[in-house]
């Protein structure tokens, strides 16, 4: 019988975890894919300098309610908001969700015992 054979027959919960890894691995790529895709598709910018203006002033006029109704704090949550609405950082959101989400997938999926592993540091 071939070793990884043998490998499958010790630990009954083999097939669980290399299914874990595959799906990690898959969740990593489409992770990058999306997060890549989101960074360089921009959204169209407005054309009309007085369409500009007008989002700038209706920008100033919210951030000054903001302001006067709830503080400095409703000031950073409505900084937050608007931080959150930027390609940019839903790339890196989708980037560190994704990277988390198969990070945990090759910890639950990793191998059982200390095969070849480093656990032992002495």
């Amino acid at each position: 019988m071939a070793e990884g054979s043998n490998s499958a027959e010790r630990d009954p919960l083999f097939h669980q975890r290399r299914r874990l890894r595959r799906i990690g691995g898959v969740a990593l790529a489409i992770g990058l894919c999306g997060a890549a895709a989101r960074w360089w598709i921009q959204p169209a910018g407005a054309a009309d300098p007085l369409t500009a203006e007008y989002a700038e002033s209706q920008a100033r006029a919210q951030a000054r309610q903001m302001g006067i109704l709830y503080g400095k704090s409703g000031q950073v949550f409505q900084d937050l908001s608007d931080d959150l609405k930027q390609p940019r950082t839903q790339a890196i959101s989708i980037l560190v969700i994704s990277a988390g989400f198969a990070l945990t997938c090759f910890y639950l999926g990793r191998p059982a015992g200390g095969d070849g592993g480093s656990s032992d540091l002495t």
